[in-house]
């Protein structure tokens, strides 16, 4: 069942991954790093918490002493769903989050999550009582972790690193105010100059973008079989953590060097497909 209420975008593209929740009041924020600060860009967490508490630890220690205290986090969505721990680590990264010391996009699983949240029906509201169903979860949040979510925006540019950090993509097409939801949390693939989730079809977005002439660099997640993906323009951090491979981060120093980091993870959900080795 769900909501029979049908929310229209709000300062973006019509085309939503689901309608039954608001939009964002802000979907497209700008944050600015501190003078002499580190940026820390974290991939899908998918509820690895255990994973993504030794990655920060890692952080920490990977960073000089006079950078401990001065770093901020910025996380690529996806904080849920198929991991142990949805519950704890939505709340982990609420915490960072209404600490200042961390922000965070929005992506397609934490917008399913809302699309269940919103679905209130008995037999939905039972089973999450249940550990059967994907969203037993649920029942552990409460109304600030949902309204946390709900306030999580499509994009955050950074101005001081040309910086546009998404879920899934950007459509090289649009401008950004009119970038589609559904596209900025779901895309994968460039088909006949359109977008589309599809991996099998058409050609890798994120090279169509370094080819584009547009000059900002995309931070990214969601694209998990591909693993990881750079090039000039374009970073993609989503290394299957919650399939067993790595959780990834990278970060950024005041000086514009750059360092990767990975924790190895364990296996949680099983993979869909095949993982894709691209060249970048």
């Amino acid at each position: 069942m769900i909501s029979s209420k049908s929310y229209p975008s709000f300062n973006t593209g019509s085309k939503r991954l689901f309608y039954s929740f608001r939009p964002p009041q802000e979907p497209h924020r700008v944050i600015s790093i501190k003078n002499g600060w580190a940026t820390v860009f974290i991939g899908d967490i998918h509820g690895c918490l255990d994973e993504l508490k030794k990655l920060i630890e890692k952080v920490v220690t990977t960073l000089p002493p006079h950078l401990r205290d001065k770093f901020v986090i910025f996380f690529t969505g996806d904080l849920v769903n198929k991991g142990p721990h949805s519950s704890k680590t939505l709340k982990f990264v609420r915490r960072l989050v209404q600490g200042d010391k961390a922000h965070a996009v929005r992506g397609n699983h934490d917008e399913a999550m809302l699309n269940e949240y919103a679905s209130y029906s008995f037999f939905n509201r039972l089973k999450h009582f249940f550990s059967f169903s994907q969203y037993h979860y649920l029942k552990f949040l409460t109304k600030e972790d949902i309204e946390f979510v709900s306030s999580l925006p499509y994009t955050i540019t950074i101005p001081e690193l040309k910086v546009i950090l998404v879920h899934a993509g950007i459509d090289p097409n649009l401008s950004l105010i009119e970038q589609h939801p559904d596209n900025m949390v779901r895309m994968r693939n460039m088909v006949h100059g359109q977008p589309t989730y599809s991996i099998e079809n058409g050609t890798q977005w994120a090279h169509v973008y370094q080819k584009s002439n547009k000059t900002s660099r995309i931070v990214f997640g969601h694209d998990a079989r591909r693993r990881f993906q750079e090039d000039s323009k374009y970073i993609g951090l989503d290394t299957g953590a919650v399939y067993g491979d790595r959780l990834t981060a990278l970060i950024h120093f005041p000086n514009s060097t750059e360092t990767i980091l990975s924790v190895d993870s364990k296996a949680y959900s099983p993979v869909r497909g095949e993982v894709i080795h691209t060249d970048s």
